[in-house]
């Protein structure tokens, strides 16, 4: 179903329309919808994004898509290759959550810019300590946006690592890799471990 029209509501040119698909769309249904409505981006996981390109390749079918907004999980080369390969796709990669909203955009060279003017990113060691550039560390955001609601110091649940400058040539700050996450496990007395997404 249509959900809103696409692009910064400043724009005066030509804006396209944003459509919203039930997860359990099934890939054929998908890919023909994709073709039908002509749509150039496509928002989605990076894995969902890969899974999505094989199946096109078992299914024969030809889409073709400008750009695939990865989000909700890191984008690897095998995933940017597949999606390149058979949608002809570049992947863009931005790092966001709930809590901290819009944290980092990926430029050119693919590095995570961080988004410093809105949010305080600290990549921190097992000590608390800032983290050096490329020593993997905990991601701990305070939203600069959240006046209704304010998060101070709120660990994101990613381990994450520090970049160098960018050949970009922009000043900020930027995030090189996201490693990945840590989850909470509940561990009973007796030794048993439950994590809320597996059974016990």
């Amino acid at each position: 179903r249509a959900v809103g029209v696409w692009g910064p509501r400043w724009f005066d040119g030509k804006r396209g329309t944003v459509w919203r698909l039930y997860k359990g769309t099934p890939p054929e249904h998908l890919f023909e919808f994709l073709r039908r409505r002509d749509c150039s981006y496509l928002n989605l996981g990076a894995r969902a994004a890969h899974a999505l390109a094989l199946e096109a390749t078992r299914l024969g079918m030809e889409v073709a898509i400008d750009a695939i907004v990865a989000q909700g999980e890191s984008c690897d080369e095998d995933d940017r290759r597949a999606c390149h390969d058979v949608f002809g796709a570049r992947v863009v990669e931005h790092y966001s959550s709930k809590e901290m909203g819009q944290g980092a955009h990926q430029c050119e060279h693919g590095r995570l810019h961080l988004n410093e003017e809105n949010i305080l990113v600290e990549i921190l060691g097992p000590d608390g300590q800032p983290c050096e550039l490329g020593v993997p560390g905990r991601v701990v955001v305070t939203p600069l946006f959240a006046t209704a609601q304010p998060l101070i110091r709120y660990a994101q649940g990613d381990i994450a690592t520090l970049g160098h400058p960018c050949a970009c040539g922009r000043s900020g700050r930027s995030i090189d890799k996201i490693v990945g996450r840590v989850a909470a496990i509940f561990r009973h007395p007796d030794g048993r471990a439950t994590f809320r997404s597996m059974p016990t």
